[in-house]
């Protein structure tokens, strides 16, 4: 029987302290373009192991606890243009 710890593979039930950009993606339901924005503006803890980005679980927690306080909104970047409504005529 393969032993997690030396496997590396998740034990049932417990959390890891990290994920890949993968993951997060999946878990904050955005794409890595989204994922890196946010941690550039330091609402994501990253750190980069070996040529690999991992994220903090905490962070990613806190983010969620964060967007459920606050309505569930997220903040949109000043970089990004507001849609314009297209209207006949």
């Amino acid at each position: 029987m393969a032993r997690p710890e030396v496997t590396g593979r998740q034990i049932a039930g417990d959390k890891p302290l990290v994920v890949g950009t993968t993951k997060a993606c999946f878990l904050l339901d955005c794409g890595k373009d989204k994922l890196y924005e946010l941690i550039k503006r330091g609402e994501l803890e990253s750190y980069m192991q070996d040529d690999r980005r991992k994220i903090t679980m905490r962070s990613i927690d806190a983010l969620i606890d964060k967007r459920l306080a606050t309505g569930g909104k997220f903040q949109r970047s000043s970089k990004i243009p507001p849609a314009r409504n297209k209207s006949a005529g």
